[in-house]
């Protein structure tokens, strides 16, 4: 019963791609992220109680076929290889510049090292609980029908942008689904096609074979609408892969020639697009009409051309364990390539997913994750020659591919770990399989255990689902309060929320003990001073009045103490440059010289460490402008023309911005 209690909860795991919370900060990310983990941790506990029951069971052969299964299952080489790869991220963690943000991430992301190893685990245990082909085929049914909810969503996404109705959030014309990004969403419909295309080759059901291939050609539709390049340029390879290797080594003319078909019909359509990309016709095909078009495709790439640039330069470095994942933001503001600026000029991932785990976790995690992918092909090319064998060697390929443009994902995680264990157990002949274990036996040590564990477990949800989810609303509401507030004032609305209430919601948000989301709660309290210091601009001779420079100043001392009361708490200059320009304006605006000289003493200090930043030195030379610091002027100038001449016209008397 433990193990079947286990089985179930990884049945579940696979549900939290479908979930949307619209009343959560990042209502895409958050319920996602701690779902999961709750499941993940739930079936582990069973396992763990299941092991004691074994463990302690007396009965000696019985310990022994326990554990000898579970030797076989998590010394096979790609299994340690993750396992390494999930250890390697957390050591890299402790050892980063920011290490309780690269172990614990953000709302937006979520995705730090204790996420990761929740991922391993997950990869682990479908390993070690789903041993036959048959156990896996019921769980990629299930994997199957939760792609039904995140595609019905893209579809609704769809119809509300035509319609302008907002109850699908993120509606536009490249649709997401459930998952808030079309880049996810086109990966995550590629490995779901892959397990269509297994069940319908597999059952012999003709109803679920005509239901499955009508499934697939919505999610071939959808892919279209997400028009995700990379995740079409990956599928296009793998189908050629797939195509040529079908043909090569199948040993029945009638599937060689259907390999032959696709192949064929593929490069032909390949080759026509080519010669008549130009033709107007293309424009009128989602996805295909970005691809037509070379020179935009090109122009958008590039931001992440030069992102590419800043990690390599961060590599070179730390090779070793890298950075620490989602600690990207320090090793690109280092390497910062001014010519993002005008673009975008904050990144928080590398996009490229090879980049991003060697960035992460230096070359150790990076070749971790790269065995893993070698045992995987070692086992699938000892397979026999079949279509299954096609399948299993083309979808990694396509993940591959549309990788060097992206990075993993709750869902993208969950489908690759899936695909990935499925390949594997299934490559494998007389798998040993754990049988269900007799009752625990009651003794004082077997209660403590499971007490303590049960403890531990509730703690651990506690501490990493309940306390993250707690702050998260807390951030929620104080962001509906700022909302009700601005909306009451510039509609000359009777006021029902005041500054004070606002600013005491952000408080508590910020306050509250939760090891996620303080950064996030803090962004979004300066952004509301912003805007509380833009209105009281807004009221005549405001720059004058004695109260009206009373309430910036302590508007201003509020986020100051707290910004320099946590200075790391989110990676990178991005805050830091946000609180500089916050003191600089206002100052400027109310003739606070404090302020002005905060904000310049900040912007002068990262430039010391991130040199690159033109960002930076542009908020300089405003201030330089604003107040008629001619040296300041002087001293910036020649390094902002140095950095990006572009924006800079020069005239008879001096350089100045564009």
């Amino acid at each position: 019963m433990l193990l079947k209690i286990s089985r179930w909860f990884i049945y579940a795991a696979l549900l939290s791609p479908m979930f949307v919370a619209r009343g959560l900060f990042f209502p895409f990310v958050t319920a996602k992220q701690i779902y999961f983990r709750f499941c993940v941790e739930g079936a582990l506990a069973f396992f763990f109680f299941y092991l004691i029951g074994e463990i302690f069971s007396r009965n000696e052969q019985r310990i022994k076929n326990t554990l000898a299964a579970l030797k076989h299952h998590l010394l096979h080489p790609a299994i340690l290889s993750i396992s390494a790869f999930g250890v390697l991220m957390v050591i890299a963690s402790f050892f980063s510049q920011n290490p309780s943000f690269s172990f614990w991430s953000n709302f937006e992301r979520g995705d730090g090292s204790f996420q990761i190893l929740h991922y391993v685990l997950f990869a682990i245990l479908i390993k070690v609980l789903f041993t036959n082909e048959k156990s896996l085929y019921h769980l990629i049914i299930a994997q199957i029908i939760v792609s039904i909810p995140v595609s019905m969503y893209a579809f609704g996404q769809m119809l509300a942008d035509q319609s302008g109705q907002s109850y699908f959030i993120a509606a536009s014309e490249r649709v997401s689904g459930t998952l808030g990004n079309p880049s996810y969403l086109a990966c995550y419909l590629i490995f779901n096609l892959a397990f269509i295309l297994y069940v319908v080759l597999k059952t012999k059901d003709s109803l679920l074979k005509y239901a499955l291939l009508t499934l697939g050609l919505l999610q071939i539709f959808l892919i279209f609408k997400a028009q995700t390049q990379g995740a079409f340029v990956g599928g296009v390879i793998g189908i050629l892969f797939f195509a040529f290797h079908t043909y090569f080594t199948s040993e029945n003319e009638k599937i060689k020639k259907i390999g032959l078909w696709i192949g064929g019909v593929s490069v032909a359509l390949i080759i026509l697009f080519l010669g008549t990309k130009d033709l107007a016709v293309w424009k009128k095909v989602p996805l295909i009409n970005r691809m037509a078009d070379i020179s935009a495709a090109y122009n958008n790439v590039k931001p992440r051309f030069w992102t590419w640039g800043s990690a390599v330069e961060g590599i070179w470095e730390k090779p070793i364990l890298g950075w620490g994942l989602e600690n990207f933001p320090y090793s690109f503001d280092k390497y910062y390539n001014p010519l993002h600026y005008g673009r975008e000029s904050f990144f928080d991932r590398t996009h490229n997913l090879f980049l991003e785990y060697f960035s992460g976790g230096g070359i150790l995690a990076f070749f971790a994750w790269l065995s893993a992918i070698f045992f995987y092909y070692r086992s699938i090319i000892k397979r026999k020659n079949s279509v299954l064998k096609s399948i299993l060697l083309s979808v990694p390929i396509m993940y591959l591919v549309q990788g060097l443009f992206l990075f993993d994902v709750l869902a993208i995680y969950i489908s690759f770990f899936l695909f990935f264990i499925f390949g594997i157990n299934t490559s494998l002949e007389n798998e040993p399989e754990l049988k269900e274990g007799v009752a625990i036996e009651s003794s004082p040590l077997n209660y403590a255990t499971m007490i303590l564990t049960c403890a531990a477990m509730l703690l651990l949800a506690y501490t990493t689902s309940w306390m993250p989810l707690r702050r998260n609303t807390l951030i929620t509401n104080a962001l509906k309060s700022s909302a009700v507030f601005t909306y009451q004032l510039v509609n000359k609305l009777e006021q029902t929320v005041t500054p004070k209430m606002v600013i005491e919601d952000f408080h508590k948000a910020i306050d509250y003990p939760s090891p996620v989301g303080k950064g996030e709660a803090i962004q979004m309290y300066e952004k509301f001073i912003v805007d509380l210091i833009n209105l009281i601009a807004q009221t005549p001779n405001s720059e004058t009045n004695p109260n009206a420079i009373l309430q910036v100043k302590a508007l201003l001392a509020d986020i100051n103490s707290i910004v320099d009361e946590n200075p790391n708490v989110a990676p990178g200059i991005k805050d830091r440059y946000f609180n500089a320009g916050i003191n600089i304006r206002a100052g400027v605006a109310f003739k606070i010289p404090e302020a002005i000289l905060r904000g310049r003493k900040m912007l002068e200090e990262d430039l010391r460490i991130y040199p690159r930043r033109i960002e930076l030195i542009l908020l300089l030379l405003e201030l330089a402008q604003a107040t008629g610091d001619k040296q300041l002027q002087n001293q910036w100038t020649p390094r902002a023309v140095e950095l990006r001449g572009d924006l800079f016209t020069t005239s008879t008397t001096s350089t100045v911005a564009k």
